[in-house]
């Protein structure tokens, strides 16, 4: 198992403080990169709402970012790992 497969078992486990799931997006795995549009709203059409605290994969690179602005049209996302393929 890589690094990455690893951490992404474990962030599907991940919880906000309060108790409740991170997101529906928690743990997605894509070929995309997440952008401003992989928002609260879904503003990009992923299919998914995405809140603070989301990760998303990308199981080309994987690389793992996490949403730390889900504002819609304007979401940040920071590069959380990059595994070297």
């Amino acid at each position: 198992m890589s690094l990455s497969d690893d951490i992404a078992l474990q962030t599907y486990q991940m919880y906000h403080l309060n108790g409740d799931p991170i997101a529906a997006g928690a743990n997605f795995l894509t070929t995309g990169v997440p952008d401003d549009t992989w928002d609260s709203t879904d503003t990009s059409g992923v299919g998914r709402k995405f809140s603070v605290g989301s990760f998303v994969q990308n199981t080309i690179t994987n690389v793992l970012y996490r949403c730390t602005d889900a504002t819609p049209g304007a979401a940040i996302w920071r590069i959380v790992i990059q595994e070297e393929i």
